[in-house]
């Protein structure tokens, strides 16, 4: 199947580029450049203990926003992940937090490491 674009679409994609590069999609034109500024992974392991629910949350710096995240359990079949969100609130003084929240049971008899991890940008 052939797409047919128009003369004015052409030149304006043309005039922008795509750029992927360490983990950062910055969008390039002719007259501007915006994109991710400030671009890492927090990472944050706790253990959940047997038989409780435990929560997980990995935090951006007080200046960053988080875009995303996930998790990691390692163990068998004996975690259970009921939660997993961002998380945008403040803390004690009033400074707004953002982060990824996990929150899982150990219904297992050993203690499981897990690991939130938060991805955060300005």
């Amino acid at each position: 199947m052939r797409m047919r674009t128009s003369h004015k679409a052409s030149r304006r994609l043309e005039a922008s580029h795509a750029y992927f590069a360490a983990g950062c999609f910055l969008l390039m034109t002719a007259t501007s450049c915006t994109g991710l500024v400030g671009y890492e992974k927090i990472v944050t392991t706790r253990e959940a203990v047997p038989g409780a629910f435990t929560v997980i949350t990995a935090t951006c710096a007080v200046d960053k926003k988080v875009l995303g995240g996930g998790f990691h359990g390692i163990g068998d079949d004996t975690l259970r992940v009921s939660q997993q969100f961002p998380q945008d609130t403040s803390d004690a003084n009033g400074n707004p937090v953002q982060a990824w929240q996990v929150g899982v049971t150990n219904e297992g008899a050993s203690p499981r490491p897990v690991t939130a991890y938060a991805l955060c940008a300005e």
